[in-house]
């Protein structure tokens, strides 16, 4: 590995204009496009995974808060708000798959929207923890927040 980069390291310290200004050279120019993207797309891929539902405070399932000691659950269908945020709708429209760049600053884009709705509507409304519908028994039913969460989106 140490040799890759010496020897590209190499080549681009040498390839340099009369002015001594950088030059990139012809033959790696879309290589190094693509080198670009892939690291943006694997920059994207960890940020969407930060932020992915189901992250909240390391427990799948959680967007909000924590579950341990609540007292003001609410409750939330995320597949229903992400089919109301125009990003995801844009990865449904176009067929975008997992391994498409765009896919993942789509979703990581979706996953802000979401996490943000989410967390306006627990700050509004003193939820202490929201989770996913159905995916924690607490002591009484946790109201559902879909749609103040949809609702949330828009403003």
């Amino acid at each position: 590995m140490r040799r890759v980069i010496a020897s590209i390291g190499g080549l681009y310290g040498r390839i340099r204009g009369s002015s001594g200004r950088f030059v990139q050279p012809p033959v790696l120019a879309g290589s190094y496009n693509r080198l670009v993207e892939g690291v943006l797309a694997v920059v994207a891929v960890f940020s969407a995974l930060s932020v992915c539902p189901g992250s909240g405070e390391n427990e799948p399932n959680v967007y909000y808060g924590k579950v341990d000691g609540a007292t003001a659950p609410a409750e939330v269908v995320a597949a229903t708000v992400f089919e109301k945020i125009p990003e995801y709708q844009e990865i449904r429209k176009r067929g975008l798959k997992r391994d498409d760049p765009e896919y993942w600053v789509l979703l990581n884009k979706a996953n802000e929207k979401f996490y943000k709705a989410v967390k306006k509507v627990a700050e509004e409304n003193k939820y202490d923890v929201v989770v996913e519908k159905g995916a924690f028994k607490f002591e009484s039913t946790p109201p559902d927040v879909t749609q103040e969460v949809i609702d949330a989106l828009d403003k």
